[in-house]
């Protein structure tokens, strides 16, 4: 966004940034695609740690590939820029719009996933998904937000969620790990 040298970019929307008519367009997408992978490898990274840590290998499973569904949708609204009234625009629209579909069914069913997870963060999912929800109401069904508009805010909610989601996730590997710790005391042997 910074590096785009077309400063009304955001008189169109997001996806403006990863179209040929963008100046930085592969920079834009080649950073989604690799967010994409990056995020694949943390998750996977993780659930190596959460399948030792805890008894729920079909829901954890389950919460992997939903996660790992985001990340490909991630990498897929940049391996397909937009352009109007194209193959490569129509599959943009499909990832971006599954993109919040899968975000949206995740919150959901976070609680059924992931028993574990913290009560306050189960609060903090729903008023987010609340959000995201009441933002898609505003951007098609009153028409109050502009597509930019709509955009930006999904994604800081969809990216704050995720976020928190990591945290959790990580401080749930950590979970029932006692740290023990021998002190050895050496006899003085004075004879």
């Amino acid at each position: 966004m910074v590096t785009n040298r077309d400063y009304l970019w955001w008189q169109h929307n997001f996806s403006f940034l990863g179209t040929s008519e963008a100046r930085q367009r592969w920079e834009f997408n080649l950073t989604l695609i690799l967010s994409a992978i990056l995020m694949i490898a943390l998750i996977d990274y993780l659930f190596v740690y959460l399948n030792q840590s805890l008894n729920a290998k079909k829901r954890l499973l389950t919460l992997k590939i939903l996660l790992i569904l985001t990340a490909i949708n991630l990498g897929g609204v940049g391996a397909f820029p937009y352009s109007a009234n194209s193959l490569s625009g129509n599959l943009h629209n499909i990832v971006a719009a599954n993109l919040v579909y899968l975000i949206v069914l995740l919150i959901i069913s976070i609680r059924w996933l992931l028993p574990q997870i913290s009560k306050q963060f189960l609060t903090t999912s729903y008023l987010l998904g609340g959000l995201l929800v009441l933002s898609c109401v505003l951007f098609l069904g009153v028409h109050y937000l502009s597509l930019t508009a709509f955009e930006l805010i999904a994604f800081i909610i969809a990216f704050s969620w995720i976020l928190l989601l990591l945290q959790a996730l990580q401080q749930l590997t950590h979970q029932g790990q006692n740290l023990t710790i021998t002190v050895i005391e050496l006899a003085n042997d004075t004879n």
